[in-house]
């Protein structure tokens, strides 16, 4: 399915700030990502490429998921 020459991967987060759920609009083509940190990002898919439509870090007052 997947050829090395067709797969990528995105290290969106910092090395120990791991994601903790995912979501994918199929329709409008965005997948939006969080953090065990509580940080937010979207991005959108234009054909190969992924690409970082916006970010939303967490907040000072709130309490990571461990």
């Amino acid at each position: 399915w997947f050829t090395q020459k067709a797969s990528k991967t995105n290290g969106c987060f910092t090395f120990n700030d791991s994601v903790a759920a995912q979501a994918y609009d199929a329709q409008n083509q965005r997948l939006v990502v969080a953090s065990h940190g509580g940080t937010i990002k979207m991005f959108t898919f234009n054909g190969t490429e992924l690409e970082q439509m916006w970010t939303i870090a967490s907040a000072a007052d709130a309490i990571p998921v461990t």
